[in-house]
Parts: C-alpha cells; structure tokens; sequence
C-alpha cells in the first residue's frame, strides 16, 4: 500500500473510533428519539 492509502485508512478507523465513542454517550432516550422509536411503538398500539 502506498503511505496515501495507509493515511486514508489510518483516518476512516479514527473517524470510525470518534463516532462510535459520540454513539455510545447519547442516552438511550436520545436513541429513541433519533431513531423513531416512539412513532414504532404508537403504531403498534394502534
């Protein structure tokens, strides 16, 4: 691998390692929030 490609793969895994420590901080509540969660649950108690 050439010293660009070693960089550019040396950066995905740092930028991979923030956004999985950012993910792991919010609260579950934020979760539910971001991912919907409440509108799945009001439509299954329809």
């Amino acid at each position: 691998m050439g010293i660009t490609t070693t960089y550019f793969l040396q950066v995905s895994e740092d930028v991979k390692d923030k956004v999985a420590r950012i993910i792991n901080s919010l609260s579950e509540d934020i979760i539910h929030s971001l991912t919907g969660w409440d509108y799945i649950l009001d439509a299954l108690s329809l």
